[in-house]
């Protein structure tokens, strides 16, 4: 899950869209699910591909693989919402949507 936040905040970062700030909120995790199918070792060169799935209101699904030697070693989803300073879910301003690809 550490590769696939890594992603994330460098995919978010790379488009202009705020991962954290402490008075401004951020994107918690609300649910994460993964599939193993091949297992990784320490230092193993891996690739994660991540995507969107759908973007609610507050929420965004996004999807992930995890890639060794080209081959998928886990796959799965996670669910974040955006928060504000004090962790209550906030609706994803226009700008930000269209920034995700919504």
């Amino acid at each position: 899950f550490r590769h696939v936040e890594e992603a994330e905040h460098a995919y978010l970062r790379e488009i202009g869209v705020m991962v954290i700030d402490r008075e401004l909120g951020g994107w918690p995790r609300v649910h994460v699910s993964c599939d193993f199918k091949n297992p990784l070792h320490f230092d193993d060169e891996i690739l994660v591909r991540l995507g969107i799935e759908r973007i609610g209101a507050a929420s965004v699904m996004w999807t992930f693989e995890i890639l060794k030697a080209g081959e998928v070693c886990a796959y799965g989803k996670m669910t974040t919402v955006r928060v504000d300073g004090q962790g209550k879910p906030v609706v994803i301003d226009e700008v930000t949507r269209e920034k995700l690809g919504g």
